[in-house]
């Protein structure tokens, strides 16, 4: 069940060649009902958000446990020395997506994604807050009968911003949509609209007014990287270089300095999607640079999901190629130059978090259960996962 487990090649291309903007059609009810918390099975891991070296979650869903037609949020908690389920709220007969999160702290844990019944192109956007004790639904910014959130990236408790896509006029969702959380309620935000489709995929914070949001526009038929950015008043559009024969998607971003943000996803052919390459742009607080990152050679789905930063000269981006089966593909930055560092195989790796030089997380999907991978410093190693 392709919904049930997004994976990278599942997740960003089709969105990309679809210029025609025909979106996945899965979909919604809004998550206002729900049952006594559960946990879900063959999980798929979509985000991981680490807060120290024995706090750290990954997010995404999984089967219901109690009826196997639906889909659950999906809670997996690290407390220093194993990976546990955690229990999260669950509305009925939807299929919940868990596509991002980020903390402010050990008892302030966002998670966004999106819920909805099958064969129905109206999905809705889920948000849900862990206090330190429980996860709870917190009510979104409904602003179409088609909505969702990938990513979200916090700056303080009454700071939060989120990043998606919505629905206009009817159809499939082809506008990005951005929502804040001002410590009281969520309420979506007024941003540039590029031309043709539009989407955003994730969100960094650098301070309160300095956020980079980045995804993909088409316009013309053309797909092209996008990014926007957050100046404390308003959001506007920064150009950003896309590959020069290539169709380009940013998939994540990370912001270590306002001089010093890195956003990464992949360039492929439209004509043939599972064509495609590594991509990696830096900001340098004047522009945005292409900057060479190696591939397999294979030129056989190469990309990246997700990038995590621990200092200038310490970042990893996570993501996957395919080799006789799709395997896990992640390369370090040293401060000079982008290398290859082998990780064990996974069918899809989605996002990466940093604690440390000698501790980062890589989650994702492994045929039918997730996969966690942790970073000792030395070497990448599966992590037993529930």
């Amino acid at each position: 069940m392709e919904e049930n487990h997004p994976g990278f090649l599942g997740r960003y291309l089709p969105i990309l060649i679809l210029t025609s903007l025909a979106s996945i059609a899965v979909a919604a009810s809004r998550p206002t009902q729900s049952e006594a918390p559960a946990v879900p099975v063959a999980i798929s891991l979509n985000s991981v958000t680490a807060i120290s070296a024995n706090d750290v979650w990954a997010v995404g869903n999984g089967t219901d446990s109690q009826d196997p037609d639906n889909t659950d949020a999906a809670f997996e908690h690290w407390d220093g020395s194993q990976w546990t389920l955690v229990p999260g709220q669950r509305t009925l007969e939807d299929q919940e997506i868990m596509m991002g999160s980020d903390a402010a702290g050990p008892d302030d844990v966002w998670a966004v994604g999106s819920v909805g019944q099958p064969f129905f192109d109206d999905r809705q956007i889920e948000i849900q807050h862990w206090d330190g004790t429980s996860w709870s639904f917190v009510p979104a910014d409904q602003v179409s009968i088609n909505n969702v959130l990938d990513g979200v990236a916090v700056v303080s408790t009454n700071d939060v911003w989120a990043v998606g896509s919505k629905e206009v006029g009817g159809g499939s969702r082809d506008h990005s949509l951005i929502e804040h959380w001002d410590g009281t309620r969520w309420r979506a935000v007024p941003i540039p609209d590029p031309p043709g489709a539009d989407f955003l995929h994730k969100v960094a914070v650098v301070s309160a007014n300095d956020v980079w949001a980045v995804g993909t526009y088409a316009p013309n038929l053309q797909t092209l990287p996008l990014a926007m950015h957050w100046n404390g008043a308003t959001w506007s559009v920064v150009p950003v270089p896309a590959h020069p024969t290539l169709s380009t998607v940013l998939t994540d971003v990370v912001a270590l300095a306002s001089n010093d943000v890195w956003a990464v996803g992949s360039a492929f052919d439209p004509t043939i999607p599972s064509r495609s390459r590594t991509f990696i742009v830096h900001w340098d607080g004047g522009v945005w640079r292409h900057i060479i990152s190696p591939g397999t050679g294979r030129f056989n789905a190469d990309g990246f999901a997700t990038v995590t930063a621990i200092a200038p000269n310490d970042i990893w981006a996570v993501g996957n190629y395919v080799d006789n089966g799709e395997k896990t593909l992640t390369e370090h930055w040293n401060g000079t130059a982008w290398s290859i560092i082998p990780a064990p195989p996974s069918f899809s790796m989605n996002d990466a978090a940093a604690v440390a030089s000698d501790d980062v997380w890589a989650v994702g999907w492994m045929i039918s259960s997730s996969i966690i991978q942790h970073w000792d410093g030395t070497s990448w190693s599966v992590v037993p996962s529930p």
